[in-house]
């Protein structure tokens, strides 16, 4: 599936990043998924997440923080087909673990991953 680069980011809150890519669309993208990961844990710094920008066509932070167009993409694009943003639904952990995971290792992991919400669950099709 293709995706469009990243035109325009501003932080919203202390998560979340409205978004608008080359083609026009917009959205939120919610951050808090990276938030317990090695490599964006400097991110749950309200001050520092609230300096995102663009480069080259990806979300960026300082310390060479950034993420993909791709992943920005997907979570934008499933957020207008379940008419919420999925990372607000649920809650995708490892399997014996409290870390949450991005989307795009989501896909690649499913059958490890258990929902959360206590809600119904749109990406694995069970409840939490």
């Amino acid at each position: 599936m293709g995706y469009e680069l990243l035109k325009e980011a501003t932080a919203i809150d202390d998560h979340r990043v409205a978004v608008t890519f080359t083609g026009g669309r917009t959205g939120v993208f919610d951050c808090r998924p990276y938030f317990g990961m090695g490599y964006y844990k400097p991110l749950n710094n309200p001050a520092l997440f609230k300096c995102v920008t663009v480069s080259h066509g990806w979300l960026n932070w300082p310390g060479d923080i950034d993420i993909g167009a791709d992943d920005v993409w997907d979570e934008v694009t499933a957020a207008e087909q379940v008419g919420t943003f999925h990372a607000n639904s649920i809650t995708p952990t490892l399997r014996g673990s409290s870390t949450r995971v991005p989307s795009f290792i989501n896909a690649r992991m499913s059958r490890s991953m258990s929902c959360n919400s206590g809600r119904s669950c749109p990406c694995v099709g069970k409840s939490g």
